[in-house]
Parts: structure tokens; C-alpha cells; sequence
């Protein structure tokens, strides 16, 4: 009789322990995914841009640019140049924090998103896109990304992205941009958020000349009738034909934007050549590969 009583008591031990392990990882789960929640990056639209709130929506612990923190929008020149690519850096900062987040837009005096945003190449990817209409106007957002949230340097973490400008220029772009420095213990709660805003306008752009010369491969002689392109950031392509001694010429070229050059012939390959033009150009060789 004692042994079945042991046996019973054993038995409801190991129940007991059994549903507590599975409480543990019930638990474990659940903050997990408050963490991850709180990290894969904010709902858009939380930039403190017009028709906007800011991330206090959701970290109510303190009120917003509190703390001795902030965040930056650096890069942006004061003018810009149609279809000028422009590297913008976004930095949140404030010591003591453990994790870092950002989310930012570019819009038009309409309330519109205007230029593009491209994303550097990373494994993990760092920062994201996000979309969303506000006041009926279609906006577009960078944000940071769960593997984009931890600081390479004390005390702040940074994000670079590239920003095209409109082509045809489209006025006064603001830049809008919320931080959120956190305690990393995965809740709304104890962190704090930061707002600025940036502006940029157009700036004037004149029109200059892209030349040079297409050579064989010993770079000595000259490619006569070799189909040279000059393609925009918009897809517009030029093409012009070379001279007997293989010269060639683009006039009434925009400055500012980056602009993609590439040769065609049968005779040899040869590779593209990505420029920023900002004043005239007239050594823009190409020298073919075996």
C-alpha cells in the first residue's frame, strides 16, 4: 500500500513539474515576442510630419525630446540638384540607452512623399520600407529593422541610406524623422523619443557638355561609328554615334544627377561608367577589353 501511495505522489510530482516547465516556455515565448514586437520596427506614419503623431503614441513614459537625447538627419545639402543622390545619415543618440530606432520621411509642400529611397546592401538587412496614406496623400517610410536596432558605438546608433531627388525638382522637400532610445526590456515602457525635421529646396542646375573618346583595346587608336548612351536616373536614354577618330559628345546635360555611360560594338566590350555630373566632362574615355 505504501509503495502505490509513493508511486500516486511521484506520479503528481512529475504533472506538476511538467505543466511548470510548460509554464516557463509559455512565458519565455510571449516576452520574446513583446521583444520582438517592440523591435521589428514601428507602424508607419510616426514621424511628427504633418497628419502625423510620434512614437510617444505608444512609449508614454516620458514626454517626447526629454532625456538628453536626440536625434540628427545629417547629409541633406540646403539645395538640391534634380535627380541628385544624396547618402542621408540618421542618428538617435542618447547614453545610457540599450537599443536605438529610427523612422523617417521625405515629403512636399502637398504633404507627398517626393525622391526615392534606396537601401545599402546588408546581411541582415538593417532598415526597411514602410507605406501608408495620410490626408490622402501616399507616403513612404525608412525604419530600422530587429537586426537593425543594436549601437555599433556607445551611446547612439546611426543608419545611411541614399535619398534621389525629384526629377523635375518638385520644391521645398521636409524631412521628418522620430527616434526611439530604449531600455531593450522588450515594453513601451522606459524609453525615450526624439523629433526633427530637415528641409531642403531646389537648388539651380545648368546644362553642361559629357564627352570623350572610345579606343580599341590597345588604347591608342580611335573608334570610328561606335553607339555611345548616356542614360538619366529616370530611364531616358541618349545615344550618339562616334566620330572617324572615335569622339563623342553629349550637350545640354543637367547637371547634378548621376548619370550611367556604356558603349556598344561588335568589336569589343567595353564597361559602363557611372558618373555625377556637375560641370562639363571632355575625358570620359572608354577603352575596349579583350
Amino acid at each position: 500500500m505504501m509503495a502505490i501511495n509513493r508511486r500516486t505522489t511521484l506520479i503528481k510530482l512529475g504533472i506538476v513539474g511538467l505543466f511548470g516547465l510548460l509554464a516557463i516556455a509559455v512565458f519565455i515565448t510571449n516576452d520574446r515576442q513583446r521583444a520582438t514586437a517592440a523591435s521589428s520596427g514601428p507602424s508607419p506614419s510616426h514621424t511628427n510630419a504633418p497628419g502625423e503623431d510620434n512614437c510617444t503614441a505608444c512609449h508614454t513614459s516620458f514626454p517626447v525630446n526629454t532625456g538628453g537625447g536626440s536625434v540628427q538627419i545629417v547629409g541633406l545639402p540646403q539645395n538640391y540638384l534634380p535627380g541628385q543622390q544624396i547618402a542621408v545619415t540618421v542618428t538617435t543618440s542618447l547614453t545610457g540607452a540599450v537599443v536605438y530606432g529610427f523612422q523617417l520621411t521625405a515629403i512636399d509642400q502637398a504633404g507627398k512623399t517626393v525622391g526615392t529611397f534606396a537601401l545599402p546592401s546588408q546581411n541582415p538587412a538593417q532598415m526597411q520600407f514602410m507605406t501608408n496614406i495620410v490626408g490622402g496623400k501616399n507616403r513612404r517610410y525608412v525604419e530600422h529593422t530587429t537586426d537593425g536596432i543594436i549601437p555599433t558605438q556607445f551611446g547612439s546608433k546611426s543608419w545611411t541610406f541614399t535619398w534621389t531627388a525629384p526629377n523635375p525638382a518638385a520644391g521645398k522637400v521636409d524631412f521628418y524623422a522620430a527616434g526611439n532610445a530604449a531600455d531593450g526590456d522588450g515594453t513601451n515602457s522606459g524609453d525615450y523619443i526624439y523629433t526633427t525635421t530637415v528641409s531642403t529646396s531646389p537648388g539651380s542646375s545648368s546644362l553642361v557638355t559629357v564627352g570623350g573618346q572610345v579606343f580599341n583595346s590597345d588604347g591608342i587608336q580611335g573608334l570610328r561609328n561606335t553607339t555611345v548612351a548616356l542614360t538619366d536616373p529616370n530611364g531616358v536614354i541618349r545615344t550618339t554615334t562616334t566620330s572617324s577618330f572615335g569622339f563623342y559628345s553629349f550637350g545640354n546635360v543637367a547637371s547634378g544627377p548621376t548619370y550611367t555611360l556604356t558603349v556598344r560594338s561588335r568589336l569589343y566590350r567595353f564597361a559602363p561608367k557611372n558618373l555625377a555630373v556637375m560641370t562639363d566632362l571632355s575625358n570620359v574615355n572608354f577603352i575596349g577589353l579583350e
